[in-house]
C-alpha cells in the first residue's frame, strides 16, 4: 500500500486504531532503519492531520524513539517535530487571539 493509500485509510478509522498503525510503522522503522526517511515522512504527515491527544502523543513518541534509536534520523525527526510545534503554536495563537483582545 503506498503512502497516499495509507493516509486515506487513516482518515477513515478511529484514533485507537490509528495508534495501532503508528506503533506498527514505528516497529517497521526500527526493524528496517534504512527506510526511516519514508516512514518518518509518513509520521510527520499524519501528525499534521486532525486527531486526539493520545493519537498525537503516539506519533510524537514514535518520532522521539526513532531519533534515539536511529542516529541518522535525528536531524529530520527534530525538523518534523519543530515544524509541528510551530504550526501548533500558530493555530493556538489564532484560536486564542479573539479571546485575548
Amino acid at each position: 500500500m503506498c503512502h497516499l493509500q495509507i493516509g486515506t485509510f487513516m482518515t477513515d478509522i478511529a484514533d485507537e486504531f490509528k495508534i495501532v498503525v503508528v506503533e506498527a510503522i514505528r516497529s517497521l522503522c526500527l526493524k528496517f532503519p534504512q527506510k526511516y526517511r519514508a516512514l518518518m515522512n509518513f509520521l510527520s504527515s499524519v501528525l499534521r492531520e486532525d486527531g486526539g491527544f493520545e493519537y498525537k502523543k503516539a506519533i510524537v513518541d514514535s518520532i522521539l524513539i526513532l531519533i534515539r534509536e536511529i542516529p541518522d534520523a535525528k536531524e529530520s525527526g527534530l525538523a518534523h517535530l519543530c515544524e509541528f510545534i510551530e504550526v501548533s503554536s500558530w493555530h493556538t495563537i489564532f484560536w486564542l487571539w479573539p479571546r485575548v483582545k
